[in-house]
């Protein structure tokens, strides 16, 4: 599960359906993504509407994606 999304999106008090209307894609879809479910490796393009709709800095997105992907990974060391 992408909790950074679902924080994000009650920090900005926004539903899912704001969201996904916001970056053009279907309710249903978000929450897949929000879950976890869809876009294992969530694409540039939908970081930057994920962006705008919840009104936060691409960067900090972008950070969040890295350590919930590091999180589902285990260390190589």
């Amino acid at each position: 599960m992408r909790a950074y999304l679902k924080e994000f999106r009650f920090k900005k008090d926004k539903t899912q359906q704001y969201v996904a209307d916001c970056a053009g894609i279907t309710r249903q879809y978000y929450q897949m993504v929000e879950n976890g479910e869809r876009q294992q490796d969530i694409s540039l393009g939908l970081l930057q509407k994920l962006s705008s709709a919840l009104e936060i800095p691409l960067d900090d997105l972008i950070q969040a994606e890295n350590e919930y992907k590091q999180n589902l990974r285990p260390d190589k060391k």
